[in-house]
């Protein structure tokens, strides 16, 4: 099949990915990788331009990692831990490393130095491969566990395992050993049978598989053989993927497939992540961002911002008082037989009434309160990003909002001639000095008090010292590098600014001195904060000093 017939296909079979506009940022699309070397999860975006290690809680084992999956519903990443100096743990996390933990095994189920991983979204099963030749499974509530074996299937040094959900058939690969060769098996409702490979199939060592589901092949990586093999699940094509020059192959161990750009990833024991594109015109190996590793790399994964197929749609009355309610819009799932993983784990909503946001107007329906044209604008989120989507604009009759208004009041936004402006107090952190992160010792609590509901508003400032410079007849305070020999002064170099709705009383906001995944550079910052109401009236800024320690 052509790269041509291969693309429009694509189109038509995998969602019509083209067919929606939305604003996404590709660059936030990332493949991930475990190193089993230093007992790490890296991970970059594909293009090479940012990337990092994992930082699970400290709850979470992990220990020369191997296999990886990603939980569709959740979101959290699960890895198969194999230290030589035991048997086992299975570790997971959030991709942001704010919560995590290990999964309970109930009973005696084994975990005999896991390797490949996989979870059934459909059935919340994890499953995993054991040195001892077995699959064995647990639930992801941990309600119950026990050995995965399907009537007649041979399990020998398994090494590879996925899901696929649209078919509800799970796949494994045989390393084999001195008394068995090679195989591939698949078990669904039916039973299980072995892989009718066509002859000549290049199985030989291999460690992990994907299927490309638009084609129906299976790939694999040969780790001895330094190939990629692939066969047809329904036709007679079979081979090894031709490899362009100049990229790496190097002990292949896992592949993910990425359907949008017609790429397989694979990673390099040796040290490298590289690619090829799947008709073996385009490859390459990925530049290794500052902050990612590569340790013995092993069973890459992808997960890329949501997709949005059909735009989110505005249903309810047409007349000012009427409820309007917002869908969720349909978005592309993932395709777990290809570690390609990009399906939503959360929404938020915005409205707006002519072009204008609503101030407090962020759940799934709101009461128009006001004539004009209404629309919704829907923001799914997973762990690569967030991708936006608006709806059409819904025409609602009546008297148009009042002028100098906020569209409406009270939960529906303001409006209402109120010209107080909020009032901050008692603004404290519990930590005057705190390390970036999220782990035990990490971050620090903004505690304040607010006299209304409001948007929130904390500005995060470094401070830098300075030189008092004249300009224009007045000293104003410049960088040291811009400066003449006048008196000191203090800069504050705004970093970033946090928004959050609060209601009235005392509130709390967890800091976690993060940037994104960028750790603030140790040293002397300080908030300063600002509320707004739903007239538009802003409070007094108040200001909070902090610090932010090494290590």
């Amino acid at each position: 099949m052509s790269f041509r017939t291969r693309f429009l296909t694509l189109i038509v079979v995998a969602v019509a990915v083209l067919a929606a506009v939305v604003a996404a940022a590709s660059a936030a699309d990332q493949v991930i990788w475990s190193n089993s070397g230093n007992g790490t999860i890296s991970f970059s975006a594909l293009d090479g331009s940012s990337g990092g290690t994992l930082t699970p809680p400290g709850n979470a084992p992990i220990s020369e990692p191997l296999g990886l999956a990603l939980d569709s519903t959740t979101g959290q990443l699960y890895w198969a831990n194999s230290p030589a100096n035991g048997t086992g743990a299975i570790g997971f996390s959030t991709l942001n490393g704010t919560s995590g933990g290990a999964l309970a095994i109930p009973g005696t189920t084994p975990l005999d130095h896991p390797g490949g991983i996989a979870i059934d979204a459909a059935t919340r099963r994890l499953y995993w491969s054991n040195l001892s030749d077995t699959i064995a499974f647990a639930s992801l509530g941990g309600a119950d566990s026990g050995l995965f074996k399907p009537p007649g299937a041979t399990e020998v040094a398994p090494l590879g395992i996925i899901v696929d959900s649209l078919h509800q058939r799970t796949y494994w690969v045989n390393r084999g050993d001195v008394l068995s060769s090679p195989s591939i098996w698949f078990a669904d409702a039916n039973g299980s049978s072995q892989l009718n490979l066509p002859a000549g199939a290049p199985l030989s060592s291999p460690r992990g598989i994907a299927i490309d589901p638009v084609v129906q092949r299976i790939y694999w990586a040969n780790i001895n053989e330094n190939t990629i093999g692939f066969a047809d699940l329904n036709g007679p094509d079979t081979g090894t993927l031709p490899i362009s020059p100049g990229t790496t192959i190097a002990h292949p161990f896992g592949v993910a497939i990425d359907l949008v750009a017609g790429r397989i990833y694979w990673a390099n024991l040796d040290g490298s992540v590289a690619f090829e594109s799947l008709d073996g015109r385009a490859g390459g190996t990925l530049t290794l961002p500052q902050g990612a590793v590569y340790s013995n790399p092993a069973f890459p994964l992808l997960v890329v911002v949501p997709v949005s197929v059909a735009p989110p749609e505005l249903t309810g009355g047409t007349s000012a008082g009427s409820q309007l309610t917002c869908s969720s819009g349909t978005w592309a799932p993932d395709v777990t037989e290809a570690l390609y993983y990009r399906a939503p784990q959360g929404f938020s909503y915005q409205w707006s009434l002519n072009g204008t946001d609503i101030f407090g107007a962020t759940q799934s329906t709101y009461t128009a309160s006001a004539g004009g044209d209404y629309r919704c604008r829907v923001t799914a989120r997973n762990g690569a990003g967030a991708t936006a989507q608006t709806t059409n604009a819904y025409t609602v009759s009546g008297p148009p909002p009042p002028v100098g208004g906020s569209n409406g009041g009270g939960a529906n936004g303001g409006g209402n001639g109120d010209a107080t402006p909020p009032l901050l107090s008692a603004a404290t952190l519990s930590r005057a000095g705190f390390r970036a992160g999220t782990g035990r010792g990490h971050g620090a609590v903004l505690r304040l008090t607010s006299s209304e509901a409001a948007r929130l508003s904390i500005a995060i400032e470094r401070v830098r010292p300075g030189r008092k410079v004249k300009t224009g007849g007045r000293a104003v305070c410049r960088t040291v590098a811009r400066a003449v020999r006048r008196g000191r002064c203090t800069l504050y170099v705004r970093v970033t600014t946090l928004t959050r709705l609060i209601g009235a009383g005392k509130k709390s906001v967890v800091l976690t001195g993060l940037v994104g995944r960028r750790r603030l550079a140790p040293g002397a910052y300080r908030l300063t904060i600002t509320a707004r109401d739903a007239s538009g009236n802003a409070s007094k800024p108040v200001r909070v000093a902090f610090t932010i320690l090494k290590g």
